[in-house]
């Protein structure tokens, strides 16, 4: 979902909570006229009392004589609170309770918006990215290096459970620092080894900061892309150009097609010619594979212009059956 649906969403709940604190002040007032009647004189003295006391300013009425029609209008205030501590009731019970402070959940301070929209917007986020991923269960906390073989690489020195260390410090490192200005990230290896689970774990991470992410699995991007193709151009692929950050999980699952293989590359092209970061997980593991799948011009710049993390090891989710 594209971050002006979510704006929309968020401001659509506001409206309603602002109604529904105005209805449920009404209901209160309307008891507490009936259990103290001399409440509602009151409060039509206190309307005419602060009329007359603007009508006094607008004229240019001396100190002296706005002073004291200011008394008065303190005076019927505190007999009202009065009245209403007496019988039960809050001081300002009668006033609409609203969630938000700063914009009484009109999702408006001033011109701008309120800081409280920001907060729904990353709460509709995180809910749509939870509805689509196992968030809760990917985080940098739970990622145990010691279940990596303590093995060498193939072809290297360095132990498996030692690269694998240095990838979960990466990300680490990446969520804490990210900007526009950070790399993308190319994270390669088999099947059940911990990319989702690393790339998730930003997302987690980025999210209580509010940034705007989407994390969507490559296979149902396109899936929706080409059904989209005829019914509502570029809605998909519009959110994923215009993600802070997107992360595209298991590319190279997708059924390709040439119209699917031309948004990949503007995708790519798009995303990287704008400055927006990418995290891309794949079991595609060499540039050649991406050349022959996508193009001379897309494995070239996610093998030239991403930095890569490769995963080894043994698969950790067939592991957990055994």
């Amino acid at each position: 979902m594209r971050k002006e649906e979510l704006i929309a969403k968020a401001m659509a709940g506001l409206r309603a909570d602002r109604q529904r604190a105005v209805t449920l002040a009404e209901q209160r007032r309307a008891l507490a006229y009936e259990k103290i009647p001399r409440l509602l004189a009151l409060d039509n003295l206190t309307i005419e009392t602060g009329l007359a006391l603007a009508r006094l300013g607008a004229a240019g009425a001396g100190a002296e004589k706005l002073a004291e029609k200011q008394a008065e209008l303190d005076a019927i205030e505190a007999e009202r609170a009065a009245l209403l501590v007496q019988n039960g009731f809050a001081a300002d019970s009668l006033q609409p309770k609203f969630r938000c402070a700063f914009c009484q959940d009109t999702g408006w301070e001033g011109s701008r918006l309120c800081r409280c929209v920001e907060q729904r917007v990353r709460g509709l986020r995180r809910a749509e990215l939870m509805r689509t991923a196992p968030l809760e269960k990917s985080r940098f906390d739970n990622f145990d290096v010691t279940r990596y073989p303590d093995r060498p690489v193939p072809g290297g020195r360095v132990s498996i459970r030692q690269v694998m260390a240095n990838n979960l410090d990466y990300c680490r490192e990446y969520a804490a620092h990210f900007s526009a200005g950070c790399p993308s990230l190319f994270l390669t290896g088999e099947a059940g080894l911990g990319k989702t689970h690393l790339a998730l774990a930003i997302a987690g991470a980025l999210l209580e900061r509010g940034v705007d992410l989407l994390y969507i699995p490559s296979q149902i991007a396109f899936a929706q892309i080409e059904q989209e193709r005829r019914e509502a151009p570029n809605e998909t692929l519009g959110a994923m150009l215009d993600a802070e950050l997107l992360i595209l999980d298991d590319l190279g699952s997708e059924y390709l097609t040439p119209y699917l293989a031309s948004c990949i590359y503007r995708l790519v092209d798009t995303r990287l010619v704008t400055g927006r970061p990418t995290i891309y997980t794949s079991n595609i593991q060499t540039q050649q594979t991406l050349n022959n799948r996508y193009g001379e011009k897309v494995g070239s710049r996610l093998f030239g212009e991403c930095e890569i993390l490769h995963f080894y090891g043994d698969d950790l989710r067939l592991a957990q059956r055994d």
